[in-house]
């Protein structure tokens, strides 16, 4: 381990004090309980569409995830294993799993504290640096990650999101329609290379979780729906079909695997569709794009309620 990689290491596992998190003795009388309900499904790029479903974290190709609660919190997480490096004989699964694993360690190992998505998100990674460093896994590799607290004292929602995975907020208008509030920005260097934090098989440490964005949201109110996936359903579906297809009143589970099979439906589709990739694509000078992009794909659906 580099002397460089060792110093980020100490400085990422001692950082995060209780300083650094919000403990709540007692609320407000302003203060609203809230929490969610969620579902969720997958499906590997290597699976059929008969597979979808909601599978456990190691089942979702590159992709994994994790929902983890307490009584301060709910945190939902999705993160997307970067598949190049399967090239350099790296499996990047085991990257997005520990990251996630560690996610949900990191929340369930301060009790009494709300840890919010960012300083999950970079206890996450420093911890999968420690697991490694103690040679317990090799969970060599990058990905990207996306992580949404709900402060269930608070009523408070903040997001981090590192990368082109993402979270979008909807709210219904009380007329049977959901309308957009809230969505990510995509972080990436050039088209189709998203912020990614990495752990090479060398050592060597790039930590972007600082580049993340984080954005709090004090308003959400029950009733209002989260939608949190991996790239794989974000560069091939719409934003509208997104929301049509949430407003036909089925179930979250329902729901989550109907995004799922759209997504794996045009992301098969290599000509006569336009998918949000492709036409960022062609923004940006790419020629020659057609179709979707056959990927491994994540969603959470969650919807607050108050408690």
């Amino acid at each position: 381990m580099s002397k460089i990689a060792l110093h980020r290491l100490r400085h990422g596992l001692t950082v995060f004090s209780a300083a650094t998190l919000f403990h709540y003795s007692s609320t407000s009388s302003e203060s609203r309980k809230l929490n969610v309900k969620f579902a969720h499904a997958c499906l590997s790029k290597n699976s059929t569409i008969e597979r979808v479903g909601a599978h456990d974290p190691n089942g979702c190709g590159e992709d994994s995830w994790v929902i983890k609660e307490t009584p301060q919190q709910v945190c939902l997480a999705v993160a997307d294993g970067v598949g190049g490096w399967r090239s350099k004989g790296v499996d990047p699964s085991q990257f997005s799993r520990c990251l996630m694993r560690q996610a949900g360690l990191a929340i369930e190992q301060s009790p009494g504290f709300y840890v919010d998505s960012f300083t999950a998100l970079r206890k996450a990674f420093w911890g999968l640096v420690g697991v490694w460093s103690a040679g317990k896994e090799k969970p060599f590799g990058s990905s990207t990650a996306c992580l949404v607290g709900l402060n269930k004292q608070t009523g408070e929602l903040d997001i981090a999101n590192l990368g082109d995975s993402g979270c979008m907020i909807l709210r219904p208008n009380g007329e049977s329609r959901l309308e957009r509030i809230f969505r990510t920005p995509v972080q990436q260097t050039r088209f189709n290379a998203p912020y990614q934090t990495t752990l090479t098989p060398d050592g060597h440490v790039n930590d972007q979780t600082p580049l993340a964005d984080h954005t709090r949201h004090a308003d959400v109110q029950p009733g209002d729906l989260i939608v949190l996936a991996t790239d794989g359903l974000w560069d091939n579906v719409w934003e509208h079909e997104i929301i049509n297809l949430l407003q036909q009143g089925h179930s979250l589970e329902k729901s989550a695997m109907a995004l799922v099979r759209r997504a794996r439906e045009y992301g098969e589709m290599e000509t006569g569709y336009d998918s949000p990739v492709v036409h960022e694509g062609r923004l940006q000078g790419k020629r020659g794009l057609s179709g979707g992009k056959l990927d491994d794909i994540t969603v959470i659906l969650a919807v607050i309620v108050e408690e």
